[in-house]
């Protein structure tokens, strides 16, 4: 079920066609039976699908052993190739190569323009293909100087700068395909079809059209939120001073606001204990956007360097506001609960955030701008 067959002059593309011309085309075809099918030269009869697609299909089947699509796989083909070019790019289908080393390949939409170095080809995956064929493929389209993005039905996905992936699916209500990305709480580990229903594991879902037109303006980025400046939010709770008695404020974490930065990204948070993990590079960071100074204006103790015997060494601590003494991280989870935002200011998200606890899937993720123009 190609979107693609042969004509005496060339290729001939369904999706180019509206509604008229392709009645016009099918009529002519009926007459001169003038075109064939790019697979194995049998003749074509035109077609609509249950899901409205346009399509080339075989007269008569014969021995071609190309595998039929699905209705679905064939609409995810057609937007994909009728966004790509409203957008100003030449889209074709089944376009195949071979790679410098003679390994072949075929595109399910290849797209070009002579604004970029390289073509970009969208591979519907409909049927299910492990992270280890994915990558062979993968390659083979680096090696082709073809920029690979895949759309796949099944769940469990790559995330990787280099191989691009997102879940593809039909919503049952809209009946339009949708594109997924992965949220901070995705694991590949833990996803299978019960898991991968629940919101959480989801960030954005872009209707397919949309998602390509941002993919091919620049729309789509990765690890955006790397290196950025974003508003931070420090969390606090009060604790009564085993020293000196008196009422003092400790901090607790500091929320990433990513989402107002970047909208439907998701936010993060760091304890101080992770920031004291972090050493030289989380004490510079801390006391460059949250200085003591910031801090004792809400109430919290200065954050430095104590001696503690219970650890037997030094280590980054909340002291009290008024006597300085140690607040010891042992007994932090006890005022937890009380904890409540009391100083924002902008920060720069560090590349050591990404050791942190979730700090890596939070940070080595898509994510898409729906709201820039394209």
């Amino acid at each position: 079920m190609p979107l693609k067959c042969l004509s005496p002059d060339g290729e001939e593309y369904a999706f180019r066609h509206t509604a008229d011309s392709w009645v016009e085309l099918k009529a002519a075809n009926a007459a001169k039976k003038h075109l064939r099918m790019s697979c194995c030269g049998a003749q074509v009869v035109l077609k609509r699908s249950n899901r409205g697609t346009q399509f080339f299909a075989h007269a008569r089947r014969g021995p071609c052993t190309t595998a039929p699509e699905s209705a679905e796989h064939l609409l995810a083909k057609d937007i994909i190739a009728r966004a790509a070019e409203a957008s100003g790019w030449t889209a074709t289908t089944e376009e195949s190569g071979t790679s410098p080393s003679g390994k072949g390949w075929i595109a399910d939409v290849l797209c070009r323009s002579s604004r970029a170095t390289s073509s970009i080809a969208f591979e519907v995956q409909w049927s299910a293909q492990n992270a280890e064929e994915t990558e062979t493929r993968q390659a083979i389209y680096k090696e082709s100087r073809v920029r690979g993005l895949w759309l796949m039905r099944q769940p469990v996905i790559p995330i990787s700068r280099s191989t691009p992936a997102f879940h593809l699916r039909v919503d049952r209500k809209e009946k339009i395909p949708l594109v997924r990305l992965p949220s901070s709480n995705y694991a590949e580990i833990m996803i299978n079809k019960n898991t991968a229903a629940e919101p959480s594991n989801w960030s954005q879902s872009v209707p397919l059209g949309e998602f390509v037109r941002g993919a091919l303006t620049k729309r789509l980025r990765f690890a955006p939120a790397l290196n950025a400046t974003v508003p931070a939010r420090v969390h606090a709770a009060e604790a009564t001073c085993w020293k000196c008695n008196k009422l003092t404020s400790c901090l607790l974490h500091i929320e990433f606001l990513v989402d107002e930065v970047f909208p439907s990204h998701g936010n993060h948070s760091i304890t101080r204990g992770e920031i004291a993990a972090a050493e030289t590079e989380g004490a510079t960071w801390l006391a460059k956007y949250f200085p003591n100074d910031w801090l004792a204006s809400v109430g919290i103790g200065a954050i430095k360097k104590r001696y503690s015997k219970t650890v037997g060494a030094k280590y980054l601590s909340n002291g009290c506001i008024y006597c300085d003494a140690l607040q010891g991280a042992f007994f932090e989870h006890e005022i937890a609960w009380d904890a409540k935002p009391v100083l924002t200011h902008h920060a720069v998200i560090e590349p050591w955030v990404a050791n942190t606890f979730g700090g890596a899937r939070f940070v080595d993720r898509w994510w898409f701008d729906r709201y820039s123009a394209a």
